[in-house]
């Protein structure tokens, strides 16, 4: 009895470490996007005939592949949803945030004639034992229109795609 309290008490001393080398204990991902698409004259388009949510596709464009997102698992498997309570519909949308690129790159297949490019920036580093990525900027077909240091303090990215 008395080898196997000493066993147990090993084995629970040599699982703790004071390593400052050990990984971080959690992860801090800001890469949320909410979308309104509306139409020149101002009309909602979401969930109409032309952008109907079954038939969009996202892709993250990952070492100059395009790679459809499609994670049955997840509670959003393609990486957005509907958001049918806002007034006017919105789609939240859950950017590329792949660390393997400098500026990830999420497409929206809207139908097979539409497709928007979302680029973006990340900060990223470590705080308080957590890694963070924190999105700082985002472009739409190549034209900046968010930017982190003129969002005048919201905390919501919001932007608005006109077709």
């Amino acid at each position: 009895m008395k080898n196997l309290i000493l066993l147990i008490g090993l084995l629970i001393f040599n699982s703790c470490s004071t390593d400052s080398n050990k990984s971080n204990d959690a992860i801090n991902i800001d890469n949320g996007v909410t979308i309104f698409l509306k139409s020149i004259e101002g009309n909602n388009l979401l969930n109409t005939t032309n952008y109907n949510s079954n038939a969009f596709k996202i892709y993250y464009k990952i070492n100059n592949e395009n790679i459809e997102i499609n994670n049955p698992n997840n509670d959003f498997p393609r990486n957005f949803y509907i958001n049918n309570e806002s007034n006017p519909i919105s789609m939240k949308l859950f950017l590329n945030h792949s660390v393997t690129e400098e500026y990830p790159i999420t497409l929206i297949e809207w139908n097979n004639n539409d497709t928007d490019t979302i680029k973006t920036y990340f900060r990223r580093g470590i705080e308080n034992n957590t890694d963070y990525e924190i999105c700082e900027k985002i472009w739409l077909n190549d034209v900046l229109i968010w930017d982190i240091s003129t969002a005048n303090g919201l905390t919501e990215r919001e932007i608005t795609i006109l077709k």
